[in-house]
């Protein structure tokens, strides 16, 4: 799964999201900030290559486009990625590194 960040329409897409063992921001913008911004819900730098995304945006912007079975296992990633410290301290927030593209 990947958010893709469009800025010229001023936007944050999620695509791939049957695709439940990696997680990214894909964008042509370099700038932390500006990537915040733009997926907006409460998501907040760590560092220049990560970002806090809000796990119930994620589910918000797919969930109508799966099953339980799917919820199921985007939980069983979400689990993984506890045990990893990519979750965040009151576990709302659900780590993704950016991959800036051209």
């Amino acid at each position: 799964m990947f958010i893709q960040i469009s800025v010229s329409e001023n936007q944050a897409t999620i695509h791939q999201s049957e695709i439940l063992n990696t997680f990214e921001i894909r964008s042509s913008e370099p700038d932390p900030e500006e990537i915040i911004r733009i997926i907006g819900n409460k998501s907040t730098i760590i560092d220049s290559d990560h970002i806090w995304v809000s796990i119930t945006w994620i589910l918000n912007q797919v969930q109508h486009q799966h099953d339980s079975e799917w919820k199921e296992q985007f939980e069983n990633m979400v689990s993984y990625a506890k045990s990893k410290g990519w979750v965040n301290e009151s576990q709302t927030h659900l780590q993704a590194h950016i991959e800036i593209q051209p």
